[in-house]
């Protein structure tokens, strides 16, 4: 099987969830030639949504060799550190994937997602702010899960004081399409 076939099983299997079979087809799609960062960021995205963070961030590092100024492979290494709550590392990533495209709303929004998470209210709305002057539907969907996403670090906040953990924090549907629709 060749290096196109193996890359379109492995979104097949990602649009249906199936993100072992995913990982699967990218590593086969990359060991038959494909090893371009469109693939390792695919190879990324199923590992993000198995929750295999450390396998995400080697992706991204690999991805990051062949494409060193894209400024979508921080973006998804600081999802795979927010999986694991290492906020501080992930806006760590996120700054990097701002300063390659500033106007790169999903990092913008990410990072004030991050900032909310330790605290840092003040940063985390500076970066909402910032996302604000972009006048686009796009913009007004991710202020609403922004809203919704303080609601639920607030509601935790007695749960972190007490040392329980956080819900892991997951790409949703539309960072899945996003990141798919990238790809092709």
């Amino acid at each position: 099987m060749n290096t196109q076939k193996h890359f379109q099983l492995g979104m097949d299997h990602l649009r249906k969830g199936h993100y072992e079979w995913a990982a699967k087809d990218f590593r086969n799609a990359i060991r038959s030639g494909g090893g371009s960062s469109m693939h390792w960021m695919a190879l990324c995205a199923a590992h993000l949504q198995a929750h295999c963070c450390e396998d995400a961030i080697n992706d991204c590092n690999q991805a990051e060799k062949l494409d060193p100024g894209n400024a979508k492979i921080p973006y998804y290494r600081a999802v795979a550190f927010m999986q694991q709550k290492m906020y501080q590392d992930a806006i760590d990533n996120l700054d990097i994937a701002l300063e390659r495209n500033p106007n790169y709303l999903p990092g913008i929004l990410a990072r004030a997602t991050c900032h909310n998470a330790l605290g840092h209210e003040e940063a985390a709305d500076e970066d909402v702010k910032d996302a604000m002057k972009y006048e686009s539907a796009q913009v007004q969907g991710f202020a609403n899960e922004y809203g919704v996403l303080r609601t639920h670090f607030d509601a935790f906040q007695a749960q972190m004081d007490g040392d329980r953990p956080m819900p892991r924090m997951e790409m949703t549907q539309i960072q899945i399409d996003q990141l798919i629709a990238s790809l092709h």
